[in-house]
């Protein structure tokens, strides 16, 4: 571990509230071609390639491949020596997995798992869950969507019935519910936003219990750090998180 890593709050570096200050859609940020491969939390990935896109629209010379799955599988990938330029993690758990590889790991946006079902399901309350005739849904316990589902269902401590199956990630549990294969999943706030004219959420009481915190740093051994810097410092910019915000993520405070 690196006596220099530390864990920084979004607004803790003033450079990088001065690149946010000034940012906007049409405006570059980027003077170099670069390309940046980023791994992310697939919870983000609808949002982040918008991203992504408005980015590459105010820097032409950038190119940026996502690769969105399970944080922790992204974890256990850079560990293992995936070549990847910046990080962003569902879990703080798990970007501390590799925190020997990232000096500065900042916490930007908290999240939290609800159990989405269709908009006229007759499911109104956690405990429904219970019914033999409901087939519901969850991630993989190692995932951030499954252990916040755990720490929720803990909390609750009402449902005795177990999930039809494990989903490797939360899109893979947004899609089965979708498409009709499972009566409910446990899901995150934002996908049930996403899918509003689909989907309706049933929350835990215990609210706490249910979050995950966002985190995202930059890769000391990448090639392009400089580049993947600016386009941290541009997720994390107050027109980009004001963003994020509407879209159903919770900001993290000074």
């Amino acid at each position: 571990m690196k006596a220099n890593s530390k864990i920084t709050t979004v607004f803790a570096s003033i450079s990088l509230i001065l690149v946010g200050a000034f940012y906007s859609p049409d405006t570059p940020i980027a003077s170099a071609d670069s390309t940046l491969t980023v791994f992310a939390a697939s919870s983000m990935s609808e949002v982040l390639t918008k991203i992504g896109s408005d980015y590459r629209r105010a820097n032409p010379g950038t190119s940026i491949t996502f690769s969105f799955l399970a944080s922790s599988a992204l974890a256990t990938q850079i560990n293992n020596g995936a070549p990847a330029d910046l990080f962003i993690s569902a879990s703080l758990v798990d970007i501390q997995k590799v925190r020997s590889k990232i000096s500065t790991i900042t916490p930007f946006l908290k999240n939290r798992v609800v159990i989405g079902v269709p908009k006229h399901s007759a499911l109104l309350r956690s405990k429904d869950l219970n019914s033999s005739s409901v087939k519901w849904i969850q991630c993989v316990h190692t995932a951030p969507c499954g252990v916040a589902a755990d720490t929720a269902l803990a909390a609750e401590r009402v449902v005795t019935g177990k999930p039809v199956s494990l989903e490797a990630n939360a899109s893979a549990v947004v899609a089965k519910v979708l498409a009709g294969e499972a009566d409910a999943g446990i899901m995150y706030h934002t996908d049930v936003m996403a899918h509003s004219k689909e989907l309706r959420a049933i929350g835990f009481r215990k609210g706490a219990s249910a979050q995950t915190t966002y985190a995202l740093g930059v890769i000391d051994s990448s090639a392009n750090v400089s580049s993947a810097e600016l386009f941290k410092a541009y997720i994390i910019s107050p027109k980009v998180l004001t963003y994020l915000n509407h879209r159903g993520f919770t900001l993290i405070s000074k």
